[in-house]
């Protein structure tokens, strides 16, 4: 098998990292029979923080000050609960979703986008790449991005998929967060998602599924 992946409209090459390998290990498994795999890749690994993180570290600090201050007049109890909870949201949600992203997977085949969380027993998120599935593209740094399948395309730093806070929140849409090269991703997926319309529909080709926000 190649070591040079094909991405963007051009098909320009790209070239395939350790953890894209790994990822390809992970994804392959979930595929049907003749799908191929076009693409595997992860989110940004290792500590990460957004400015709506940093606002609700001093949030928790204020209230880790209080406790402090207000505490000792009270129960023992009340003191070691408080505490627990203002630890938990300072340390606890961003531990855990580093924890989370290491376990994360995605993956793009020739009929969907994959979303494969966990080993072994993994938890898949399949979404068919047709005219229905909106795509936008969330442009960050060195070339890394966030690619939000549906919702709006429309985000603000409060409403990032990036932040780690609050975990699993039910109203977020499925995403490749963070991922490399995240422009050529998302144009390889539009292309799909083009080829994949316009064989539904019978004709040579059909027009792109939103514009990239920044």
């Amino acid at each position: 098998m190649s070591d040079r992946l094909v991405a963007g409209p051009y098909r320009e090459p790209l070239e395939r990292s350790r953890e894209e390998d790994e990822a390809r290990f992970v994804v392959e498994p979930e595929l049907a029979p003749g799908e191929r795999l076009l693409w595997a890749g992860r989110p940004v690994q290792g500590p990460r923080f957004t400015m709506k993180d940093v606002l609700f570290f001093f949030v928790c600090m204020a209230w880790l000050g209080c406790v402090v201050l207000v505490a000792p007049r009270g129960p023992s109890w009340f003191l070691l609960f408080a505490l627990a909870v203002g630890l938990y949201n300072i340390v606890g949600l961003f531990f855990w979703d580093m924890v989370q992203r290491a376990r994360t997977f995605y993956g793009l085949t020739d009929r969907r986008a994959l979303l494969v969380e966990g080993r072994g027993r993994p938890r898949v998120t399949s979404l068919e790449l047709d005219g229905s599935c909106p795509i936008h593209l969330q442009e960050g740094r060195q070339g890394r991005g966030t690619i939000r399948f549906g919702g709006s395309g429309a985000t603000s730093w409060w409403s990032s998929p990036e932040s780690s806070w609050p975990p699993d929140r039910k109203d977020q849409v499925p995403s490749f967060r963070g991922i490399r090269d995240a422009r050529k991703v998302y144009e390889r997926l539009c292309e799909v998602q083009r080829e994949r319309t316009a064989g539904e529909l019978g004709v040579g080709s059909s027009p792109p599924s939103s514009a990239p926000t920044r």
